[in-house]
């Protein structure tokens, strides 16, 4: 009895455990009017209207007791987990709704809104434009169809909604918030920032406008203003990452990196499962030349996402820079793995198998990156390095040629041949390859005066004469 009283509660907890909604989206059931949202207050239940639900589709924080602690986009509270269904389960629930009973316009306009929150953008403005021929005056469902053109970047149509939904009830800050968003994506930022500014008037508790005229500010490269926005989001909601990533750009933008990593830290802080965030962040490591704490974020991207290409570049060029090559060949052949059509790629592990003389792997990947783009000048130019490496100068000759071809204004191609005419014993014409590198800006001259391929045209006359006239 005992061993099955044991089994009971272990399938009723795993019930439980299987309907949790934590981490999940939801949407109400019901009008927002109809919804209040509470929360503990010195000991007593203090409620307020719902707002912003469509909009945000909100994340459940907690699921207990027949409640769900959601965030709606400003502020977190209780509310009951009847009045929600989970975003995923939306489109259904409220088309069985609609044929249920295909007068109900709430359950049209929830059928749109739940389709369009789900990618199914056509079936979405479906309805809601169905929704408009039954309600006409219906200001929310114009803002809707406007966010849902936005979605399908026709942004002209989004315009039209958003501003009928200004002359049905100019109050709204939403629809002013739209219409900003609208302008915005159009790089119209100056009309984006009086509309963004409007909404901001109207609900001056709402961050998303903020946010929304803080891009519009970035997007003019007035970056104290931008910041000065994203901060004001953040005072109102200092639990969204998202507007610490904003104001993280705009420190970026300022270069003032250190800035921009402790947003970024905080960001990580609050969503610490996103990966995108932890490459941002490594990516400013880096820039900073401090290697190893990039190498960190990069390394805890590839945990999170095995299969983020650039993380592996950057960890793999974090390696290099450490001179630890033979831990960076394997990043970029994860690298190649994951993405193998990118030329670039090929030529960097080109390089590290050529810098540990490994000359036949060397040239493979410079093959190759050849294969992919053949009008790559670099190329050609290394792959004949490696040649000359391997001894093999008519083959060096060849690929040097064709770098030339494809660049004559490389200074690094023309030294490249310079090399080559030298080991061949042909005086003059490495003498002449070697002044029209200096004349291109070759500037590498302690490399030049101990590369051992140049040995055979140190001691001449010309030779002295150009370091004479390029070296000052």
């Amino acid at each position: 009895m005992r061993a099955l009283s044991i089994i009971l509660s272990l399938f009723l907890a795993g019930s439980v455990l299987a309907d949790d909604w934590r981490g999940k989206k939801v949407l109400p059931k019901k009008n927002e009017s109809d919804i209040q949202i509470h929360e503990w207050v010195d000991g007593k239940k203090v409620f307020w209207e719902a707002q912003n639900l469509l909009i945000s589709k909100c994340n459940v924080l907690e699921d207990r007791d027949g409640l769900l602690r959601i965030f709606d986009g400003r502020r977190e509270g209780w509310v009951v987990k009847e009045d929600f269904l989970k975003a995923e389960d939306a489109p259904v629930y409220w088309d069985k709704a609609v044929r249920a009973n295909p007068n109900d316009v709430f359950a049209l306009r929830m059928r749109g809104v739940s389709r369009s929150q789900n990618g199914e953008f056509d079936m979405a403005i479906k309805d809601l434009t169905e929704c408009l021929k039954r309600e006409p005056k219906s200001s929310l469902v114009y803002i809707w169809r406007g966010y849902v053109w936005i979605l399908m970047r026709e942004y002209d149509k989004a315009l039209l909604d958003f501003t009928e939904a200004i002359q049905l009830d100019p109050k709204v800050a939403f629809a002013y918030q739209g219409r900003g968003g609208a302008w915005y994506f159009k790089k119209e930022y100056d009309k984006a920032i009086f509309d963004l500014t409007e909404a901001i008037r109207l609900d001056p508790k709402e961050p998303s406008s903020y946010r929304g005229r803080g891009n519009s500010w970035f997007g003019k490269k007035e970056y104290d203003k931008a910041i000065a926005d994203y901060s004001e989001a953040i005072r109102v909601i200092p639990k969204n990452s998202d507007c610490y990533i904003c104001r993280a750009k705009a420190w970026f933008g300022k270069k003032e990196y250190d800035k921009a990593i402790a947003d970024y830290s905080e960001a990580i802080r609050l969503d610490p499962n996103n990966p995108v965030l932890f490459q941002s962040r490594g990516d400013l490591w880096f820039l900073k030349n401090d290697n190893d704490k990039a190498i960190v974020d990069f390394t805890e991207v590839i945990r999170l996402d095995p299969e983020h290409v650039d993380s592996y570049l950057g960890r793999g060029t974090a390696w290099i820079r450490k001179m630890e090559y033979d831990r960076a060949i394997p990043d970029f052949t994860e690298a190649i793995r994951l993405v193998p059509m990118k030329a670039d790629m090929y030529y960097k592990r080109g390089g590290l198998w050529l810098y540990k003389a490994e000359y036949d792997k060397a040239i493979f990947d410079f093959t190759e990156a050849i294969r992919l783009n053949p009008r790559d000048s670099k190329s050609f130019c290394i792959r004949g390095f490696a040649w000359i490496r391997k001894g093999e100068y008519d083959k060096a000759n060849v690929d040097i040629s064709e770098a030339i071809r494809l660049d004559p204004k490389s200074p690094n191609v023309h030294y490249q041949i310079a090399c080559l005419y030298a080991l061949t014993k042909k005086t003059d014409l490495a003498l002449e390859s070697l002044g029209k590198a200096l004349e291109l800006g070759w500037k590498k001259f302690q490399h030049l005066e101990e590369d051992t391929d140049l040995d055979s045209i140190r001691n001449h006359p010309r030779y002295k004469q150009l370091l004479k006239k390029y070296q000052k």
